[in-house]
């Protein structure tokens, strides 16, 4: 493993100069639209930052962030908007892609040309309160991508819809008070998501990987955990993510800073654990690298509020089962993202005095302006296996 000063010279590939609020690990729930996106061809890397200060505090506009398109191999980006900004998608075909900005859809098209800027094209969506979205790579009618998102209140009325280039804007699911989001498209055409609020569940907080199927009821995926004798910190589950080429799925379970990543056979409906300790995966698109965050057992065995331990980013290979940490000490590191061909990971990290101490995804000290400078590191993959 590399010293932390030999880590901070080769790691660091920028440094993006927006507030850094760390909700993503805290409190029981953890953090759905990813910030980090790799382009198919693994040659660009999109990140998006958002951050709010509360009403009265900070400069004028009381939300900000920046969306940024990366080229690890040649150390050049571009800052694509400088607004709130979350959750960026590349369309299958590697030529645009589509981010949350301030509260709509919006896309945009790469240039045609070598150092030609990205081509922003106006909101897709009216404004309204934005969660997640995602491309599904073939819309199981026509054939053509299809443009996922969830918008509405993040509890009790988030719904899910799709857009189209000829159709528009449509309404793909909607439960009324219960809530839906980060949907996914099974290889059999069903549509999954994440669900909260549902009739039957044993508590209002409980989320659970759903399937629905043409006008069935929703039914839950996973096969643990549907008694009403659940333990809180198990009444989570997210971050849905497909095996390429299998009929199988990884998710996370778990809450209160207490995470594991587990595997589901979508025939025959067994579940296995993948990785304990673990949240937040990523997986390259041979099914090789795994890419997670963890927090030490050993520290948390200690720790009152498991979530306010710092997070440290690890790779799994999981043709020989060998696990690495990557990130160093002292740092929180957190949503990892593996490129599709496997060669580079890529994650957000920032020293453990810029985090803070978080309560409820609110920060105790004051919020401070201009804003502090947490970084996106890059690493290849064949660094990090050599190292260890």
């Amino acid at each position: 493993m590399h010293s932390l000063r030999t880590f901070a010279l080769t790691a660091a590939l920028c440094a993006l100069a927006l507030l850094w609020r760390l909700p993503a690990l805290a409190n029981g729930y953890d953090f759905y639209p990813a910030p980090l996106a790799w382009s198919p061809d693994s040659t660009s890397l999109l990140a998006a930052w958002s951050s709010q200060f509360p009403q009265g505090e900070g400069p004028s506009s009381s939300a900000f962030g920046e969306l940024r398109l990366i080229q690890p191999a040649s150390g050049t980006q571009q800052a694509v908007e400088a607004a709130y900004c979350t959750s960026p998608a590349w369309h299958p075909d590697g030529r645009s892609f589509a981010a949350i900005v301030n509260g709509s859809l919006r896309y945009y098209m790469l240039p045609q040309s070598a150092g030609g800027r990205v081509m922003a094209f106006g909101a897709l969506s009216p404004r309204f309160d934005l969660l997640d979205c995602s491309f599904n790579p073939r819309w199981r009618e026509s054939g053509q991508p299809l443009l996922l998102f969830s918008a509405g209140e993040r509890f009790y009325g988030c719904d899910i819809y799709a857009w189209q280039p000829q159709g528009g804007i449509s309404t793909l699911l909607d439960l009324g008070g219960s809530s839906v989001l980060s949907p996914l498209f099974l290889p059999d055409g069903r549509l999954a998501c994440l669900a909260q609020g549902m009739d039957g569940f044993p508590a209002g907080a409980y989320e659970r990987i759903m399937v629905i199927s043409g006008g069935s009821t929703p039914a839950q995926l996973s096969p643990e955990g549907r008694g009403p004798a659940i333990s809180p910190s198990e009444y989570h589950e997210c971050y849905p993510l497909l095996i390429p080429g299998t009929n199988e799925m990884l998710y996370q379970r778990g809450g209160w800073g207490d995470w594991s990543i587990y595997k589901l056979n979508l025939d025959s409906g067994q579940e296995t654990l993948e990785a304990a300790d673990a949240q937040q995966p990523s997986l390259s698109a041979d099914g090789r690298w795994l890419a997670f965050t963890r927090r030490d057992p050993q520290a948390k065995a200690s720790q009152e509020y498991d979530w306010e331990l710092p997070s440290s980013v690890w790779i799994l290979d999981r043709s020989c089962g060998v696990e690495s940490r990557v990130s160093a000490d002292g740092l929180y590191a957190e949503t990892p993202a593996v490129s599709p061909d496997g060669r580079w990971l890529a994650w957000i990290e920032a020293p453990e005095s810029m985090a803070g101490s978080v309560n409820n995804y609110q920060y105790e000290e004051a919020y401070v302006w201009p804003p502090a400078y947490p970084a996106v590191i890059t690493r290849q993959v064949s660094d990090i296996t050599k190292s260890r």
